[in-house]
């Protein structure tokens, strides 16, 4: 009778724990740039700490942007700096991380995190670990590329218990190189109550579209600067002007692009912008013409904003955008195809008619993700 005892104190106490005392989490991310899935982290973070049974701790691996957004709202940050850091000093740094605090899960967002924390968890606690996987994956050739994209295949395998996709597509293209009951498609979410105030402030006499995100080759804004001097030879009497927000690495290869007086006075370059959400709400329409995506925050939240959307048809986008009659979806991936949907959008008469489901919401997504979490924990 007393092992009975001893084993149900020492083997289910941590069980009860882990599903009925407040949860211990941890999410490991980069943070070394300020893009779509750092927006999500931070809002799923927020969300987060807002529940009463939740205790949330994040490690990065970069001091930027994301962690003055973090530090902000007081969350308990740890950086472990990958430019000063080997790797094996960060798996060091992260195996005493989980030793000393020891979370009921492990929730890391990128590829290196992934690995990287999977090692450590198993030298250290072994606490059972998410995955989100925030879009497809972009590698390079070379055997360093085989090396990491095989690292990361054998840790979401074989060393993590879930893999939450941001959409019902990418959650498709996960079926194969991963066990169909290991992945959950749990959608991205913004607060749209947060930014209902700034709908569809629109106050200049010119048609504004912009483009919203990294200047990197899968966001295709070439595509957008084509469409722009394509547009401008068929406005007609309407006044367009093109907003470009977001810097990265193809920057000035992008302005280059941008050729003759015509067009250079029509398009701007804003750079990176901590005021993004009122810039949004200034657009008559958003363009998404990356070559695969998702679900983009951006998307979600120029819904919320009330902007139409004028999107290439891949990724969790054509979830979102089917429904939406005032907003657009591009099959043919061309210059030509984007501006004769964007004209089309901007012909309707404005309204209130767009919206973002309550399905999209940040404590949906939230919600959603600490139930798996407390199914991972219940399983084991």
């Amino acid at each position: 009778m007393l092992c009975i005892v001893l084993f149900l104190i020492i083997f289910g106490a941590h069980c009860f724990v882990s599903v009925n005392f407040p949860l211990k989490v941890l999410h490991v991310a980069s943070g070394d740039l300020w893009a779509g899935a750092e927006v999500q982290l931070l809002t799923l973070v927020r969300e987060q700490m807002a529940m009463p049974d939740v205790d949330v701790q994040v490690a990065l691996m970069n001091d930027g942007e994301a962690a003055t957004r973090m530090r902000a709202l007081g969350v308990p940050l740890h950086i472990f700096d990958e430019s000063i850091l080997s790797t094996r000093a960060l798996i060091r740094g992260l195996h005493d991380l989980l030793w000393y605090n020891r979370p009921h899960i492990i929730h890391t967002h990128r590829s290196k995190e992934n690995v990287l924390t999977a090692i450590a968890n198993l030298s250290a606690y072994r606490a059972p670990s998410v995955r989100t996987v925030h879009g497809a994956a972009e590698y390079e050739g070379g055997i360093r590329q085989y090396v990491i994209r095989f690292a990361d295949w054998f840790t979401g395998a074989f060393l993590q218990q879930r893999l939450i996709a941001v959409s019902a597509d990418l959650a498709g293209r996960l079926n194969a190189p991963f066990h169909t009951n290991k992945i959950r498609v749990i959608h991205n979410g913004v607060d749209a109550a947060a930014l209902a105030p700034l709908r569809r402030q629109r106050k200049s006499a010119e048609k504004h579209i912009g483009i919203v995100g990294r200047l990197q080759t899968v966001k295709r804004v070439d595509l957008f600067i084509d469409m722009a001097a394509r547009m401008l030879a068929d406005e007609g009497e309407q006044k367009l002007h093109f907003d470009i927000y977001g810097d990265g690495p193809l920057r000035t290869q992008l302005q280059a692009r941008v050729a003759g007086p015509a067009l250079s006075a029509r398009l701007t370059f804003h750079g990176h912008c901590d005021d993004i959400y009122p810039r949004i709400a200034a657009l008559d329409c958003l363009v998404m013409c990356s070559d695969h995506e998702g679900l983009p925050m951006t998307l979600l939240e120029s819904l919320a904003l009330g902007v139409p959307v004028v999107a290439h048809a891949v990724g969790g986008m054509p979830e979102l955008l089917r429904e939406q009659t005032a907003c657009r979806l591009v099959e043919q991936h061309t210059a030509q195809a984007y501006a004769a949907a964007v004209f089309d959008v901007l012909r309707q008469a404005p309204g209130d008619e767009i919206s973002l489901p309550e399905e999209f919401s940040a404590a949906q997504n939230a919600r959603l993700t600490v139930d798996l979490y407390r199914e991972l924990l219940a399983s084991a």
